[in-house]
């Protein structure tokens, strides 16, 4: 297994390490965060998502099950379950928002994980940050990513106490090809949703900026926040 595979590994293991003790975890945003705390947690785990077709290919077991359903309106009974986990998600909802969509998780549950990308990182990664919130925002969506103070602030604003603000750090950079292939992914992606030419020509620039740099994902922001 390549170093960069390893490192991805550790980053989820300790981004979501404080759920796995709790009877009932849900995860807003199905995706690899809702297969790994399935297989990790000692609880059962229920991924909502307002996409249906987030759940393509993710079979419900005896541990595992989903929802369709708007982070901003679970359905959910008061204090059904032990933690509400925001994994890669915040950042793609409105900022405005934010603090609605976290106390709807407060309603639900006594703590909150929110895991969320640095804005602030290397030069690459930065330039590939700013590409994406001017491709979404061009689209009429979100890709704003905030710094550790912020999510800190609207997780205590929706009422929780902040029992935990960290980071677990990228460590290994992404092989050039790699990264290559991976903007072109994106670029394809861009395509199929209707981002700008010109914002999608200055992503495909940035494949050849390993020439001189080397691409690097910011730190993970880790809040974690109880209010029972």
């Amino acid at each position: 297994m390549h170093s960069y595979e390893k490192d991805a590994e550790r980053v989820i293991r300790e981004a979501l390490a404080y759920p796995l003790d709790v009877h009932v975890v849900v995860d807003v945003g199905v995706g690899f965060s809702t297969l790994y705390l399935a297989e990790n947690s000692l609880g059962y785990v229920v991924g909502v998502d307002v996409d249906p077709s987030s759940f393509e290919g993710l079979d419900n077991s005896a541990v595992l099950d989903f929802v369709v359903a708007d982070a901003s309106l679970l359905p959910l009974r008061d204090k059904a379950v032990g933690i509400v986990v925001f994994y890669f998600t915040l950042h793609e909802v409105n900022p405005r928002l934010h603090v609605a969509v976290l106390s709807e998780a407060r309603r639900t549950a006594c703590s909150v994980l929110v895991v969320e990308p640095s804005p602030h990182g290397s030069r690459l990664y930065e330039e590939y940050a700013v590409l994406w919130r001017e491709a979404m925002h061009s689209i009429g969506g979100f890709e704003d990513y905030m710094p550790a103070e912020y999510w800190a602030e609207v997780v205590e604003k929706a009422g929780f106490k902040v029992e935990k603000l960290g980071f677990v750090e990228w460590k290994a950079y992404m092989p050039p090809e790699l990264f290559r292939r991976h903007i072109e992914a994106v670029a394809r992606e861009w395509e199929d949703m209707g981002v700008s030419t010109t914002v999608i020509e200055r992503l495909r620039r940035l494949s050849g900026e390993t020439k001189r740099a080397l691409f690097k994902w910011s730190d993970l922001i880790i809040v974690f926040g109880e209010a029972c």
